[in-house]
């Protein structure tokens, strides 16, 4: 009896190591399914197994059901994914598979896009494709400084790239990660602008005056371009003459950017102060105006050279320095170095630009029934100008010379009122236009504030070169 007992034993023990293995194997030849009936088989499996056969089992598990094996270094067990052909429909700007870095490069001397495209892990297909996009023109002429981001996915293809060409204006191109195709848009930033103030004595020039204190060329500009139909630059600036200035800064982040528009300027000349106030109406009209509400804009131009200084007035009996024959001469010749623009004084239409005998290269100008204005002894006429053509105030229609009969490079000037000669520098222009009466009270106090601001201002003193 005692031998019938461990013989039961023993068949016992035996039977068990037999069944154990089965489980194992069972479960290693089992072919995967991607479902969710064979993950609940398997946890079947799991839970009715013993602790150690638990640990075996999930210790031994490979899942490789969705083409995901754990990070081998970290052992994390969000999955990286192996297989390629997943990834076509995953956007691969989601937050489950990492936040994308961005690697800014800053264009070198000499280098074109498709150059810091391959140092920055772009294919050289990848580079011609991004920089022939539609409206991506701008990466053709890349200018050194400036700075270029990319944004690469994992398979190290372009996800974005931005392109800061202007201080308020970027470039981006994407791709569509459905697609592949590349797609460009422009960022326009909105800057913070703050307004400066200046004040100075004139002690030999306004530009000189001006850039002793830093002030932006492109401020005198404007200050000379409003001024220019009530004040004459060379000969109506004495010195201790005033000039105040309120303009624009930009900034972007916090760093000056660049300088936007003058918003008002007052002139005193030996005690006689003129205002130009910039105000845009509720219809969009933006001009200069006295504080009255006249606008500085006046129909022409006094000159037609931004700078230029009077070497022979209008005169009905003059010795020409030529022909050596007194005969009038009906218009001012203004004394230039030779290739200064030359402007039109109006609005109007070309009615010559031609080569005109002792005149030289000219280009004359109807401006209406009553005016009419030429412009001779050209080194050339501006492009685009010839007869018929509409010019505007300001337009370049050519530059100073000395062709025809001439002594040297000037540029003469004739304006004519109803046919008749007149002398351009005391001719008196078209009357001003003002702003709208039913705009008046939004100008008059817009116009107040800034008379506030030009009398609390104090003349800063300006350094001389020695």
């Amino acid at each position: 009896m005692l031998i019938a007992t461990l013989m039961g034993m023993f068949i016992a023990v035996i039977a068990t190591i037999l069944v154990i293995p089965d489980v194992f194997s069972t479960e290693s030849t089992t072919p995967h399914d991607n479902t969710a009936g064979t993950l609940s088989s398997k946890e079947d499996s799991l839970s009715t197994s013993t602790p150690t056969t638990q640990l075996q089992l999930t210790a031994t598990f490979p899942d490789h059901s969705f083409g995901f094996t754990p990070d081998p270094e970290t052992g994390s067990e969000f999955p990286i994914t192996r297989d390629r052909e997943l990834l076509h429909d995953i956007d691969l700007t989601s937050d489950i598979y990492g936040t994308q870095q961005w690697i800014e490069d800053q264009v070198r001397k000499g280098d074109t896009f498709v150059e810091i495209s391959l140092r920055n892990g772009l294919s050289y297909q990848q580079a011609l494709n991004v920089a022939n996009t539609q409206g991506a023109e701008i990466l053709h002429r890349i200018k050194p400084g400036k700075t270029i981001r990319f944004q690469l996915d994992s398979e190290q293809r372009l996800s974005t790239i931005q392109y800061a060409h202007l201080p308020l204006e970027t470039l981006e191109i994407t791709r569509d990660h459905q697609t592949g195709d590349y797609q460009s848009k422009i960022h326009s930033h909105i800057p913070e602008i703050k307004l400066r103030t200046f004040k100075a004595e004139i002690q030999t020039s306004v530009f000189h005056t001006a850039s002793l204190n830093n002030i932006p060329h492109s401020v005198i500009d404007d200050l000379i371009n409003v001024y220019q139909r009530k004040a004459d630059f060379y000969r109506d600036i004495k010195r201790n003459d005033e000039f105040s200035v309120i303009y624009e800064e930009l900034y972007k982040d916090g760093e000056r950017i660049g300088t936007g528009n003058l918003i008002a300027a007052e002139l005193d000349l030996s005690g006689d102060k003129i205002y130009a106030i910039r105000y845009t109406d509720p219809n969009g009209h933006t001009d200069y105006y006295s504080p009255d509400g006249k606008s500085l804009s006046f129909g022409f131009l006094r000159s037609p050279l931004k700078f230029a200084t009077v070497s022979s007035h209008f005169s009905p009996r003059r010795l020409h320095p030529i022909t050596k024959e007194w005969k009038p001469h009906r218009g001012v010749d203004y004394s230039a170095p030779l290739g200064t623009p030359v402007m039109s004084t109006g609005d109007g239409q070309v009615t010559k630009a031609k080569f005109m005998n002792g005149y030289g290269i000219t280009v004359a100008i109807r401006h209406s029934d009553k005016y009419e204005s030429l412009y001779a002894h050209l080194s050339k006429i501006a492009e685009g100008i010839r007869p018929g053509k509409k010019v505007k105030q300001g337009d370049v229609i050519g530059y100073v010379g000395s062709t025809g009969l001439s002594t040297g490079p000037h540029l003469h000037y004739e304006f004519q009122v109803d046919g008749v000669h007149q002398d351009a520098v005391t001719v008196k222009l078209p009357s001003a236009k003002q702003v709208n009466d039913q705009f008046m009270p939004e100008f008059r106090s817009l116009a107040n504030g800034r008379l506030q601001e030009f009398s609390s201002l104090e003349p800063i003193q300006v350094a001389t070169n020695q």
